[in-house]
């Protein structure tokens, strides 16, 4: 309907009511020669009638005046309460939205924080691979690389070197964090310069996200300037050195998670079965240094760690034979196969 005709039907209601006729939708309908539509007709007459404040008349001849404004009062309370009810439901209709819209963002955040949790559980899985295949040199590196990356690890370097790496990587951290704000660890390691990436393979400490991530909890947990927020690393203000927070249970997992993986690396460079105490004499020397913050790593400790990994059921790392020795699983056989 054209804002024209409109604006005839408004004119028609406006002349049956100066002309002193009742206003109905009927009579509005007959003036246009029942031409149209009718519902749209009748939306236009109500809306006619909202914007005049319209009263009709009460057709009653007989009836004394006090009565008809009596019945008038009627008809304004029952025009009132209609009103009332309309609007109540409209009130309805807001607050019934907006409990879908905040039932909605919290099950939005519900979702978000799974799929944070899942991310965190990929980039570990991830973390596992590249740190497997940094040790072994399955993918990744050809030809002069891969015999650099196997020399470096077969012979690491001393274990300040690799302190002070870490040392490094820590003040690199901080002010990274510190200029851009949170980030996650494949973020923090793409933008660490190159020059620090490199220096970790000459100390037989490739840096990829899962260890570089590692390392960094393991900086937010003793408060030495970096917190997590929201599964993101910070900045924030170095600790009292004397406090020495307590070690989480998760955290040691994913620390003897790398050990493990690193004693697989080792064991399939070696190519043959090995003691522990073999073993402990071949991992990187910072990996014997964080091993401090959890127990004292010594071979007999080593032992019933790769022991509890060959018992499993499902997925064993290692077997262990009759003199004491390791070897690698069946299924970690036919995984460097």
């Amino acid at each position: 309907m054209t804002d024209e005709d409109r604006q005839k039907i408004k004119s028609i209601a406006g002349r049956l009511r100066d002309a002193g006729f009742r206003v109905s939708t009927r009579a509005v309908y007959d003036e246009l020669g029942r031409k149209g539509s009718y519902n749209a007709m009748a939306a236009v007459v109500a809306e006619w009638r909202a914007e005049v404040d319209y009263q009709p008349e009460v057709e009653t001849h007989d009836l004394p005046s006090g009565l008809k404004v009596r019945l008038l009062d009627i008809g304004a309370e029952i025009l009132a309460h209609v009103r009332a009810e309309q609007s109540a439901a409209r009130d309805a209709e807001r607050v019934n939205a907006d409990t879908r819209r905040r039932a909605y963002e919290a099950e939005t955040a519900e979702a978000g924080a799974m799929v944070g949790q899942l991310l965190e559980r990929v980039q570990d899985l991830q973390a596992e691979v590249a740190y497997l295949r940094a040790l072994t040199g399955l993918e990744g590196t050809t030809g002069g690389e891969a015999s650099a990356v196997e020399t470096v690890i077969t012979r690491p370097g001393p274990s300040g070197e690799a302190d002070a790496l870490w040392t490094r990587i820590g003040t690199e951290v901080r002010e990274l964090l510190g200029r851009r704000g949170p980030m996650w660890e494949p973020e923090i390691l793409d933008a660490l310069p190159v020059e620090i990436r490199r220096r970790s393979v000459q100390v037989g400490l490739p840096l990829f996200a899962g260890w570089l991530g590692f390392h960094l909890r393991r900086m937010a947990n003793a408060g030495e300037g970096i917190r997590i927020d929201d599964g993101r690393f910070v900045a924030s203000e170095p600790q009292d050195a004397t406090e020495e927070p307590p070690t989480s249970k998760a955290e040691a997992t994913r620390f003897w998670r790398l050990v493990m993986r690193e004693v697989i690396g080792i064991v399939r460079r070696t190519g043959r079965p090995m003691a522990a105490a073999e073993i402990l004499g071949e991992l990187a020397p910072n990996t014997i240094e964080t091993a401090r913050r959890f127990e004292v790593m010594k071979p007999g400790m080593l032992a019933e760690k790769m022991r509890v990994r060959a018992e499993r059921k499902d997925d064993p790392y290692f077997v262990e034979l009759e003199d004491g020795r390791f070897d690698l699983s069946d299924l970690m056989k036919a995984v460097a196969a």
